[in-house]
Formats: structure tokens, C-alpha cells, sequence
């Protein structure tokens, strides 16, 4: 980590002038008021937000661990089923990124909506960016060269942009998830060799459970690319009324949010960390992270959380102000996100599977009463084995308990084998 006894140094702006006072008190709070009336969940809405500030820093700042600098690109995915409002929480994103321009920069680079492997490459080599800039903390006289290459991809459908099964794609995104120095390809029709320089995604889509079952093949959730996104779940549409009052705020705050997120368009620097907020990391690093989802397709994903709350850090005070430092307020902010988004990941995989815990039961019911036409009983562990292909495991013991009170299962005395109860008997005609 960065050292964080000594004095925080002041962020870096590769503009010649002081930076204008930021207009909004805090970036996230706005942005939530000015999607109100959208018809998306908040917690849509939110993640959102904390996307359109990550893409907003590209590859231009960073927090320092022992082993790799960590940057803030964040690959965010917001999954529902149809009308949950996937595309109203994406849309302010675009129009933002759009209207935002900085003064060294001019504006990001917003990918088009489709693209195949090669023309995400193409795209990416023309973003390439060389920017000249006065060496800072004492150096102002010498010059050294910022050279980069930062896109962002808006994907209100997942399936437009990539197609099922395409895990050659996933893992090019992957590659370049990892911000490595250099990415090199060379492609055989016209041996064309291409180099794109410290490479960045910085990735908002949109998708619906029953796509995704369909987008990933089981071994996909054992590489290294879904370990790496952050699910967004809600299964709940949201209902705002068609007609009303005209907000005649909302346009001006979207541009006071345009125009402050130009400001971080020309930071540069590494984030200090107050020693509390340092130490809250390192305790929770050490203490396991927890609580952290169980669910056996999320192990992958468990191990880099860590990772993921250094971006969200990141994220949380450059909503505050340019200062590039986190403290310990940044630190409690960012982990009450990704805690909240982790409570509902597991039920990203029960709608992949399309059924509700009524109809698990109902087939559960059916399986043990074809046992129980012999005579045969069900022992708790075949039981268990059969949810966990169908439910998150943290909701089997739930399960089982409500078919027991329900009178849907009996449990035997004195033993772990139950019995299916005659459908009379629990109410099911």
C-alpha cells in the first residue's frame, strides 16, 4: 500500500490553470437525484454512477500495493429480467460521458455499441493517446510523456456486443482487463502487427439472466473474466407514471454533472490513503473479506474482491472532491456498495435457471415421491444435492425448512431421511 503516515500529496491536473471549485457537493448524490424519475432500481441507478466516475478516470490515476498499481475501470454488469430498467440507468451514463470534456483531453472514448474482436482492437489502437506533461512533486522542469489508451463500452444489451459462447473474446476482455503494459497482435490474413500502450476497458452492460445462461458455458465461470465483473441483480420492475409535471431542473443538473465530471478528466496522480482508511483495508484483507456470497460459481470472483474495493475507494472519494485521497468515510462508502450488490448475486443464478423456489419445491417433492413409490426414503444429502443444481446454496437450508413446515416433507424421527407428504396433505390440489 501507499505509505500513509506522511503527508497526502495534492493531486496533479495536466491543465496549466487551478481547477474550477467542483459544482456539486457530492457527484454520486447528484447523479441519483437527477435519475429519479427513471424507471430503474436504485441500486441500477447507483452502479451506474459509480461506472460513468470510473470511466471518467481512465488509466490516469491509481492506488499503489505491493504488488501492481490498481487503477478504476470497473467491468459492471446490470442483470434483470426484461423492463427492469437496465438501459434508463445506462442512458444518463452515455449522455454524460458525451457532454464531458476536459482540457488536455477533450472527451473519452465511447466504443461504438457492436464490434467484433478485431474491431475493438482497431478502435482501441486509434484511442491511443500521447500526452506531454511537466513531471510533478518537485520535478516541474523536466517533461515525460503520458501514453495510454482508455476506451469505454456501453452495452444496454450484452448480446449485441458479444455473442454466446465467444470466450475467445471474453478472454481478450480479460487480458486487457489486467492493464498490462503493452497488448500485441498479430493477425494472419495481413500480417499486421499491432501494439496498443498501457490498454484500458472500462465496461457498463446490460443483460437479462436467461441470456447470460445461454452467453456463458459452465466453464466460462472459471475463467478469469467473471471473476472480474461485478453483478448488478434486481428482479423487481420499477413503475414511475407516464405523465406529470415537468422537471425543468433535471437538464441543468445533468450538465453540472457533465461539467464537474470534466474535471477529473485532466487528473493524474497516485491516491494517498489516510492511515485509518489503509488499515480498514489491510484488517478486512486479513480477516477473510468477509461476509462474502457463497455461491460455488462466485469462488473465482471471491478472491479478487479485495481488488474490486481499492476501485470502488478510488470511485467513492473522487465523487467527494479532485484530491485524490481516500479516507476512512471512502472506505465505509465503498464496501457498503459492493456488500450490497453481493447480497442479491446469488439470484442472479436461480433466474438463469428461470424457476421460482415454488417450483423447485414442486420438483423436489416429485423427485422424492418417485423414491417413495419403493418404499425408499430420502436421505438429507441426496436432498442437498439436488438443490444446489437449482437454488445458491445459502438458501437450500431455507428451503428444506419451509417444505418441512409446510407439511410438503416429513422428516423421520430419530434420523435424517424424509418423506414426501401425499399432495392432500399440504394443499396442492
Amino acid at each position: 500500500m501507499v505509505e500513509s503516515g506522511g503527508t497526502p500529496q495534492p493531486a496533479i491536473h495536466l491543465v496549466a490553470s487551478s481547477p474550477r471549485a467542483r459544482v456539486l457537493s457530492d457527484w454520486l448524490d447528484s447523479f441519483m437525484d437527477c435519475t429519479e424519475s427513471a424507471a430503474a432500481p436504485p441500486i441500477f441507478r447507483l452502479w451506474a454512477g459509480i461506472s460513468c466516475i470510473a470511466g471518467a478516470l481512465e488509466r490516469r490515476v491509481w492506488v499503489q500495493t505491493l504488488q501492481d498499481p490498481v487503477f478504476p475501470h470497473l467491468f459492471t454488469w446490470l442483470i434483470g429480467p426484461p423492463t427492469t430498467g437496465k438501459g434508463q440507468a445506462i442512458g444518463p451514463v452515455e449522455r454524460i460521458w458525451h457532454k464531458a470534456r476536459g482540457g488536455v483531453f477533450g472527451h473519452l472514448k465511447v466504443a461504438p455499441r457492436s464490434m467484433t474482436k478485431a474491431s475493438m482492437i482497431d478502435y482501441m489502437k486509434g484511442a491511443q493517446r500521447r500526452i506531454p506533461i511537466s513531471k510533478f512533486r518537485g520535478q516541474e522542469g523536466k517533461i515525460d510523456l503520458l501514453e495510454y489508451c482508455s476506451i469505454q463500452i456501453l452495452s444496454e444489451e450484452l448480446g449485441v456486443f458479444i455473442s454466446a459462447h465467444d470466450l475467445d473474446f471474453l478472454s481478450n476482455l480479460t487480458n486487457i482487463y489486467n492493464a498490462p503494459p503493452i497488448y500485441s497482435e498479430t493477425r494472419r490474413g495481413g500480417n499486421i502487427d499491432i501494439e496498443i500502450f498501457n490498454p484500458q476497458i472500462n465496461w457498463l452492460a446490460g443483460t437479462q439472466p436467461a441470456f447470460l445462461a445461454n452467453l456463458l458455458p459452465e466453464e466460462a465461470w472459471g475463467q478469469g473474466t467473471m471473476s472480474r465483473v461485478i453483478m448488478i441483480y434486481s428482479g423487481v420492475p420499477v413503475r414511475k407514471p407516464l405523465f406529470g409535471e415537468e422537471d425543468f431542473g433535471k437538464p441543468k443538473l445533468e450538465s453540472q454533472l457533465a461539467a464537474d465530471l470534466s474535471q477529473l478528466l485532466d487528473l493524474y496522480g497516485q491516491f494517498s490513503l489516510e492511515a485509518s482508511a489503509t488499515q480498514s483495508i489491510m484488517d478486512w484483507h486479513e480477516a477473510g473479506m468477509e461476509p462474502y456470497p457463497r455461491h460455488s460459481k462466485l469462488v473465482h470472483y471471491c478472491g479478487r474482491r479485495h481488488v474490486h474495493l481499492i476501485k470502488l475507494c478510488m470511485v467513492a472519494s473522487l465523487s467527494r472532491n479532485n484530491s485524490l485521497i481516500i479516507t476512512q468515510p471512502d472506505f465505509d462508502r465503498a464496501k457498503g456498495w459492493l456488500l450490497s450488490a453481493e447480497q442479491a448475486m446469488p439470484d442472479v443464478f436461480r433466474d438463469m435457471v428461470g424457476k421460482s423456489d415454488k417450483q423447485v419445491m414442486d420438483e423436489l417433492h416429485y423427485y422424492m415421491y418417485q423414491a417413495w413409490k419403493d418404499k425408499k426414503p430420502t436421505h438429507i444429502t441426496s436432498i442437498k444435492l439436488f438443490l444446489a443444481s437449482r437454488i445458491p446454496s445459502e438458501k437450500i437450508n431455507r428451503l428444506i425448512d419451509v417444505m418441512e413446515k409446510s407439511n410438503m416433507i416429513a422428516r423421520q424421527a430419530g434420523s435424517e431421511l424424509y418423506i414426501p407428504r401425499p399432495l392432500h396433505q399440504h394443499g396442492v390440489e
